[in-house]
Parts: structure tokens; C-alpha cells; sequence
């Protein structure tokens, strides 16, 4: 998926055991249900980094938000 996609793809993270990937590109994250497919925006601003705690259910990422830079987490 990282060699294919038009726009500039930065990473694929593996949601939980149903196949859901988090998509994050140049500036936005979004969800690919690929069972579904189904895609949804999940975060509207450039992120530097993210992982997954799949069991927990915890998408963990650093960026600027509001104009505040830090590490945040969003339950899922």
C-alpha cells in the first residue's frame, strides 16, 4: 500500500483483528475498513508519528493540534 497509493502515503498500522488500517498520510489519518471498503477520516491535521495499541484499543500519535504540540492518545 505504500508503494501504490497517489497521494503521499507515510504509514499503514494494523486497528484490531477484523483488518482495520489506519492510514496516515501528509495530512490526515483515516480508517480503511477493507471488509467493508470503507474508508472515514479519523484525525484532520498532519501528524509526526503514530502506533497502535490494538488490545487496548488506543491510537497513540505525536503532532500540533489547536496549536499545541505533544503526544496524544485516542481511544477507539
Amino acid at each position: 500500500m505504500l508503494n501504490r497509493a497517489g497521494e503521499q502515503l507515510r504509514n499503514v498500522l494494523p486497528m484490531d483483528k477484523y483488518n482495520a488500517l489506519a492510514l496516515v498520510w501528509a495530512d490526515n489519518v483515516s480508517i480503511l475498513y477493507p471488509y467493508y471498503l470503507v474508508t472515514h477520516n479519523f484525525i484532520n491535521s498532519p501528524i509526526i508519528d503514530a502506533t497502535v495499541d490494538t488490545k487496548n484499543r488506543i491510537f497513540y500519535f505525536s503532532g500540533n493540534l489547536n496549536g499545541q504540540s505533544g503526544l496524544w492518545k485516542l481511544l477507539y
